[in-house]
């Protein structure tokens, strides 16, 4: 009798078993910190949430809502009550720059340094709570600023690397970076759990940005996660969005 029963408890896990994976959707949690004059804020969290063809994001009170099923993506601004909707013809890549007119009373406080990167990649491996990782360091150098990104690259990370790479980290790349990850193969199969950038602006003390991963994990996602939560406004451009 007994091992009849564990027999069918073993099927009955069998079948339940593909159900219970297809529900489950990569989670991750990373904090972030900024160190500036001396001062250094208190680690802020971001949190994704990634699906098959939908992600969420939670940066703050913005949350950024892609549904590529649907072709659509919610930018929401929680403490203001508001969402603008935008239409997705494909999967975005590279964020075009957008082109403003000069103005003599802004010359030189606009400045966005153009880096040349040099990429130099560790040959032994670390380890970073628990997980082996590679570090890559990227030295950007222009002409009135320099910035140096450390990243510790990881593959011990349970989540679904290409389908972050295509549907998070890749709508998100200049056009620089995006040439920079297409070179380099840890940074597309892989997870930063690290990230240390340290910038030296212009005409300003230097900034650090520190970036750790806190918890990855595959599971279920909360109810409606990827939806525009109640009570939100529907505005119809980005001006409207942010004011207040």
């Amino acid at each position: 009798m007994k091992a009849c029963q564990i027999f069918w408890s073993f099927a009955l896990l069998l079948i339940c078993l593909p159900a219970a994976v297809a529900l489950a959707d990569d989670h991750i949690v990373q904090e972030s910190s900024r160190t500036y004059m001396g001062r250094t804020t208190p680690p802020r969290p971001s949190e994704v949430w990634m699906g098959e063809d939908k992600v969420c994001i939670k940066d703050g009170v913005v949350i950024i809502i892609t549904r590529y099923d649907l072709k659509k993506r919610w930018t929401i601004i929680v403490p203001l009550k508001k969402y603008l909707e935008e239409d997705l013809s494909a999967p975005s890549g590279p964020k075009p720059q957008e082109e403003k007119p000069f103005r003599i009373q802004e010359y030189g406080f606009n400045y966005e340094p153009s880096y040349g990167w040099t990429i130099k990649k560790a040959a032994e491996t670390e380890t970073l709570d628990g997980r082996k990782c590679r570090k890559i360091v990227a030295q950007g150098d222009a002409d009135y600023a320099e910035e140096v990104r450390e990243m510790w690259v990881s593959e011990d990370v349970p989540i679904n690397f290409k389908r972050y790479y295509d549907l998070v980290t890749k709508p998100n790349l200049d056009a620089q970076w995006l040439k920079t990850y297409e070179e380099i193969p840890e940074l597309k199969s892989g997870f930063v759990v690290k990230s240390v950038y340290t910038s030296e602006p212009p005409i300003a003390p230097t900034i650090v940005m520190v970036t750790k991963l806190v918890k990855v994990e595959i599971a279920p996602p909360p109810p409606n996660i990827y939806e525009v939560p109640e009570g939100m406004q529907k505005v119809k451009t980005r001006e409207e969005l942010y004011a207040r």
